[in-house]
């Protein structure tokens, strides 16, 4: 659904229930509850095992990952004593992404025409899977100061140039910044939507759902803002 809609049904909603024109949201004070509470329906549905639907997912298709060093220390000499000498790492920090259960809720992390799939892990359990002679040559990746983190690349071998473009599916915490996100394939067709104009991921089958937990969270919002305006009043008043 179009999020300026999605907005729209939120503050109708809203509106009949504050009974006030002073109560007459912003789209962004809007937005953000909705990430809350769209966060919460997720979580909720994964504590329950429920499905999460392909609706609810966005797609990055087109991650560029660079060739790094496996360590952060810029200071080190170049023969600093390390067992391994790279790792490929995201280019960009990626969209935050939502999390549960100490997981991050990724989809899927493939090459771009689907034919492999990376399966995700910590950071703790990169280091055993590295130095088993089961695991040592297996692609993994994982999630660290907000970037993807590839184990081990088995395409450079065929990769002359060394570019590696993988696609990304994922819950993202904010839609709008995962929309934003600079691909390596950035077209110029002369389309640019406005951020009211996106479509906001979330399944036809929630929307009254997240409508209904956003309006009564407003709700709770202005009712306790107006009883400590009166409370503040009277402490006034009696002074």
């Amino acid at each position: 659904m179009i999020l300026e809609e999605l907005i729209q049904k939120v503050q109708s909603l809203y509106s009949k229930g504050a009974q006030s024109r002073a109560s007459r949201l912003t789209p962004r004070h809007i937005y953000g509850k909705m990430l809350t509470v769209r966060a919460k329906i997720f979580v909720q549905k994964i504590n329950k095992k429920q499905l999460i639907s392909n609706w609810d997912y966005q797609t990055l298709p087109c991650v560029e990952f660079i060739k790094v060093s496996v360590h952060e220390c810029p200071c080190l000499p170049a023969n600093f004593p390390m067992n391994r000498c790279g790792i490929y790492r995201s280019k960009h920090k990626i969209p935050r992404i939502l999390t549960a259960h100490g997981r991050h809720m990724i989809k899927s992390l493939s090459t771009v025409d689907g034919a492999t799939h990376y399966p995700g892990i910590t950071f703790e359990e990169q280091a055993y899977r590295a130095y088993s002679k089961y695991t040592g040559t297996l692609s993994s990746y994982y999630v660290k100061d907000g970037y993807i983190w590839l184990t081990y690349n088995r395409m450079e071998d065929n990769n002359n140039n060394n570019l590696t473009v993988l696609t990304l599916d994922a819950l993202f915490q904010d839609p709008m910044e995962a929309a934003n996100f600079e691909s390596y394939c950035i077209t110029q067709d002369g389309d640019c939507l406005g951020a009211l104009e996106q479509d906001f991921p979330i399944d036809y089958a929630d929307v009254e759902l997240i409508v209904n937990m956003t309006v009564q969270e407003l709700l709770g919002v202005f009712v306790n803002n107006r009883e400590d305006i009166t409370n503040n009043s009277i402490d006034n008043g009696s002074k």
